[in-house]
């Protein structure tokens, strides 16, 4: 069996160096001009239009971030990415949404991001002393929580590190729902139970979930009802950030192609060229200002 499939492996990859280089670059052409096709009719932006979109996509990130980091599961997250990559002895400047760019700044993002999270770390551990205090000082609470969120937008977070700890915060919601719908089915009158047993049974149930729910409630640091609300508009402003992005991303493919002819026959494919010159405008979408 194991020879059977040597000599398999070895017809296809034969028959692939067979290829005739004529067809392979005529399939080559009818991808770009299906390509060139699809994008045709996509209008180039004006200045006015490419500056509303900037805007929409500014508020939509604005609303999901601010969303994000009112959780105090957040607060705690992002330290731990921190110290994880201080651990591994990586670089904790990649964190920031500024790293990367070129300049002088992003290069020396992460000293600032380093002494901004150390803050966060040390408010972190006065809001976890008076939280556990039993005094439930909750103006001494609510002025720690806007003195982390106020630090935790000076680091600027990258959106890799905000997509990275909502898909967690998702996951949290979705179990508190999860938790919340199963205790309304055992509390609905449909399912009264009629013996005394089945009376005790649900009780037990009822109080399992209940701490479950609790636990997951502890770990986001919110209560679900106002919990799962939040999420919802996170999502919806998620949702709206990557509608406006993407409107972007279209109006401009054919400023990439005009970019890319530029540099044929410099020995890279005009795919390859077309490609990341996709994902430089993608990038480009994201830093626009």
């Amino acid at each position: 069996m194991s020879q059977g499939r040597w000599t398999e492996t070895k017809t296809t990859d034969r028959e692939h160096s067979n290829v005739d280089p004529d067809e392979e670059a005529a399939r080559n052409r009818n991808t770009l001009l299906s390509y060139f096709n699809d994008i045709a009719s996509i209008p180039t932006l004006t200045k006015d239009e490419e500056v509303m979109l900037a805007k929409e996509m500014e508020s939509a990130t604005h609303e999901m971030r601010s969303g994000i980091l009112s959780v105090s599961f957040t607060w705690r997250e992002a330290i731990d990415i921190w110290r994880g990559l201080q651990t591994e002895n990586r670089v904790t400047a990649k964190m920031s949404e500024a790293y990367g760019s070129g300049t002088p700044e992003g290069e020396e993002r992460g000293e600032k991001l380093d002494k901004c999270l150390k803050k966060v770390e040390a408010l972190l551990a006065k809001y976890d002393e008076v939280a556990a205090s039993g005094k439930e000082d909750k103006v001494a609470l609510d002025k720690l929580g806007a003195s982390i969120q106020k630090a935790l937008r000076e680091a600027d977070l990258s959106m890799q590190i905000f997509e990275r700890i909502r898909r967690k915060l998702r996951s949290g919601r979705d179990t508190m729902a999860s938790y919340e719908r199963q205790i309304r089915d055992l509390k609905s009158p449909k399912r009264a139970p009629k013996t005394e047993k089945g009376k005790v049974d649900r009780e037990r149930d009822l109080r399992t979930l209940r701490k479950q729910l609790r636990e997951v409630e502890i770990g986001m640091g919110v209560r679900a009802p106002e919990f799962i609300k939040l999420m919802d508009s996170v999502d919806l402003a998620y949702d709206r950030l990557m509608f406006h992005k993407n409107k972007f991303v279209q109006h401009n493919l054919k400023l990439v192609i005009a970019i890319a002819k530029d540099y044929r026959n410099m020995g890279i494919a005009f795919q390859d060229l077309i490609q990341e010159g996709n994902l430089g405008l993608i990038r480009a979408v994201e830093k626009f200002d």
